[in-house]
């Protein structure tokens, strides 16, 4: 899916986050390790649009990934996350089949998210190698 600018725009003054508004990466560029815990509590807890559910999901997992890099893992995040993915799994589908990077084999080539990723997609039938 496609987010469109808009959208974006209103999640940066949701989040309160320090954007230009020409973020090729959103996701990417806008992830904050130090705030995947409040991502994940406005997406569990506002009353969001399907693209702006997409969107801060996007935004969750970079964060974790980079969260992961810094901290290490931490299970209870992780059930956090799992909580906002699985109340609109079809949704995410294609943003967790890019992080699950499935025809990747070399652990130096993966995300540090990835192995959860994977877990996670092969918890609900949708891993597709």
């Amino acid at each position: 899916m496609i987010v469109a600018k808009a959208v974006l725009l209103e999640l940066n003054k949701l989040l309160k986050l320090n954007a230009s508004g020409n973020e090729q990466d959103w996701d990417i560029e806008l992830a904050d390790y130090k705030r995947v815990t409040e991502f994940i509590d406005i997406a569990y807890s506002a009353n969001l649009s399907l693209p702006e559910r997409y969107a801060i999901v996007q935004l969750i997992l970079a964060s974790y990934d980079d969260y992961i890099t810094n901290k290490g893992n931490d299970e209870e995040i992780w059930r956090g996350i799992i909580k906002v993915l699985d109340a609109h799994f079809e949704l995410y589908v294609d943003t967790l089949n890019y992080w699950a990077l499935a025809h990747e084999t070399t652990i130096n080539s993966i995300f540090e998210i990835t192995p959860q990723v994977r877990a996670y997609l092969a918890s609900k039938n949708d891993f597709f190698i």
